[in-house]
């Protein structure tokens, strides 16, 4: 029986929500932006660390990725809620940050699939991967980042949150748990 996991369904759905809205109303306050993606990359980061201590106690495992993704992420999501004002000046440096380390994250987790093969599986990798080069990408060229920010987080946010969807509806069946 393939259980799914809402809670990562439900963050997907959310930064799919977030990406399609940085995609449609690029002229809205920046700083609007900079609290909503403050707030997902709170609930993010908890989501990850919670994940860390699941995993470990049910398993033994223990994924640094997620523990490292969550702490970092976690930090930087309260960093932007709580002072918009630093955020507005390096926005782009900030999500690249954010982006490197999810991406980076998401990456040490596939490695705990049991199948890694199949559409599903190659999607999330070629997804994934994508968006460790955007914000390389986002590093390298931080002015044209900063030019094109509502499309580079837009397509990230629609990006990580296909492959968050993808993971809470194979969650059972692709992860490894003895």
């Amino acid at each position: 029986m393939k259980k799914f996991s809402t809670f990562t369904l439900i963050t997907g759905l959310i930064f799919i929500g977030v990406g399609i809205f940085f995609l449609f109303y690029p002229d809205n306050a920046l700083k609007t932006v900079i609290k909503i993606a403050a707030i997902l990359a709170i609930v993010k980061g908890i989501f990850d660390l919670l994940r860390f201590f699941r995993l470990n106690s049910q398993t033994g495992k223990k994924d640094y990725g997620l523990i490292f993704s969550g702490v970092l992420i976690l930090v930087l999501g309260i960093i932007l809620f709580f002072n918009t004002t630093i955020g507005t000046l390096i926005t782009g440096i900030l999500f690249a940050i954010w982006f490197f380390f999810e991406s980076i994250g998401t990456l040490l987790t596939l490695r705990f699939f049991n199948q890694k093969s199949g559409f599903a599986y190659y999607l999330l990798l070629i997804l994934t991967v994508f968006a460790l080069i955007m914000s390389i990408l986002m590093f390298a060229l931080p002015f044209q980042a900063a030019l094109s920010f509502t499309l580079i987080t837009g397509l990230y946010f629609v990006f990580q949150g296909i492959v968050l969807a993808i993971i809470s509806l194979k969650f059972k069946s692709w992860f490894t748990v003895k």
